[in-house]
């Protein structure tokens, strides 16, 4: 699943560097082949993790910042 390179570890599945082997792990664990799960509720964009959304929100849609913050904490 990893590999160890120039002091970079690298995911065997696709590819993808990274210099620590935690971040690596988190890729693995939560990214690397795994389909999109989580929708953003005011467009289409969907991400794999949910603090994506939540960054996404925060920079897109600002004007709705506070409703979202009900609907991070609830429903997603």
């Amino acid at each position: 699943m990893l590999t160890k390179c120039f002091g970079r570890f690298i995911c065997t599945r696709c590819g993808k560097h990274y210099v620590q082997k935690s971040t690596l792990s988190r890729h693995v664990r939560y990214e690397c082949g795994k389909q999109n799960q989580f929708k953003c509720p005011y467009c289409p964009k969907t991400t794999r993790q949910k603090y994506d959304i939540k960054l996404h929100v925060l920079k897109i849609h600002q004007e709705r910042r506070d409703e979202f913050e009900i609907i991070y904490r609830y429903h997603i």
